[in-house]
């Protein structure tokens, strides 16, 4: 691992429902710090894809289930994580409905030059 800081996702069984995880690492060793635990509801669960940072540092990603669509099943959601005093702020962007909107995200989001975010989703 090269020094610096790096931010991943991760779901397993032990997590549940999928943790956002900042990693930081030395010459000697790494360490790790759970910045989001997803409950599983209207926030989302399982995010597999990167994360991708705006210019003032927040965070953008996706979760393949949860949120308020799908007759409240969840088909997934895009999230924004913002720094706050007291660690990080969770705010869901969009829910996915799971009819045209498409549903089940699986990748991670990218910018284009004016800022706008775009993601793919599995069904739709």
């Amino acid at each position: 691992m090269r020094r610096g800081r790096s931010l991943t996702a991760v779901s397993s069984a032990l997590a549940l429902f999928g943790l956002l995880v900042a990693l930081t690492a030395s010459a000697l060793a790494a360490s790790g710090k759970i910045i989001y635990s997803f409950q599983g509801g209207s926030d989302g669960a399982f995010p597999y894809s990167d994360l991708v940072a705006d210019a003032a540092r927040n965070l953008y990603g996706t979760t393949s289930q949860g949120g308020t669509g799908c007759n409240g099943q969840g088909c997934g959601t895009v999230f924004e994580l913002v720094r706050a005093n007291d660690g990080w702020k969770h705010l869901v962007l969009y829910s996915f409905a799971g009819a045209s909107d498409g549903s089940f995200p699986q990748a991670g989001l990218v910018f284009d030059s004016a800022g706008n975010l775009y993601g793919t989703a599995t069904w739709g």
